[in-house]
């Protein structure tokens, strides 16, 4: 499902232009995959790397339109930066949540390729210089983009590993608005759909590298999600990629690190 973005570059050029001397901040819209994504690309020239700050959930009624969270914060990351939209969201203003799974689980592969032909465009094409961030629902689209871009890491923070098992009600309206209704069962079954990240990577025998932070206050976060990744993982030959950094935050239980601690988080990744 993966495909060609050889044919984006026009439009990356239309949005972007060819200055790639001077630092620069743009936003807009993309066509790619039949579709219009909006992005906001912070251009620094003397970057080493680029890193991509993927959505979690979002107050609809605050943001009704394409979400590009954190976008505020690139000025203080180390590295180029790329904000994609999920399409998901887009195409119901109802959802919160989409796991980037609109149109049957395709835009999460379609949300990846487009990430990899920014890249490239802006000369990232070592996908070692390629890093996908993002918590909660933005953790599960970071780990699933990172496993399908080889050489890439991943820094995720109280990440969903299997989406399937979240809230019932914000699943059962993904089922309805993605899968055309589908059962769980159905949607499980189809090896075309990541529901489980840590599934995915067995089933393609490789872990990326993962820095994986976790509250341990936050029960779900631990026994549910990071349980499920371990568990599916054990045997991966290259699961030692996984570094898991846990700390203790009753108050904040699933919500995400601090800004201060999530950029930290980043441009010690950066350095490295």
């Amino acid at each position: 499902m993966e495909l060609d973005h050889t044919n984006v570059f026009a439009a990356i050029q239309e949005l972007f232009g060819s200055d790639f001397q001077a630092e620069r901040k743009v936003s807009g819209d993309i066509l790619h995959a039949g579709k219009m994504w909006r992005v906001r690309i912070h251009f620094k020239p003397e970057a080493a790397k680029v890193v991509f700050l993927l959505n979690g959930a979002v107050n609809r009624a605050k943001a009704p339109g394409p979400i590009l969270q954190r976008s505020s914060w690139t000025d203080e990351i180390n590295g180029s930066c790329i904000n994609i939209a999920d399409r998901t969201l887009v195409d119901d203003p109802e959802m919160s949540i989409g796991w980037a799974q609109g149109d049957g689980g395709r835009y999460l592969y379609e949300q990846h390729s487009l990430a990899v032909a920014i890249a490239d465009y802006l000369g990232m094409k070592d996908s070692r210089r390629r890093i996908y961030f993002g918590s909660s629902a933005g953790g599960f689209q970071a780990l699933s983009m990172a496993s399908l871009d080889k050489g890439s890491t991943a820094i995720v923070n109280n990440p969903q590993i299997d989406w399937t098992r979240y809230y019932k009600s914000v699943v059962d309206r993904v089922r309805e608005s993605c899968f055309q209704g589908a059962t769980l069962s159905q949607i499980r079954s189809d090896s075309n759909v990541v529901t489980d990240v840590g599934r995915f990577m067995k089933s393609r025998s490789y872990v990326p590298k993962i820095q994986y932070y976790v509250n341990s206050a936050s029960r779900a976060d631990v026994a549910i999600h990071l349980h499920t990744l371990l568990t599916n993982i054990r045997y991966v030959p290259n699961h030692s990629l996984l570094r898991i950094n846990h700390y203790y935050d009753e108050e904040s239980g699933h919500n995400p690190m601090t800004k201060e601690a999530t950029i930290s988080a980043i441009n010690e990744e950066i350095a490295q």
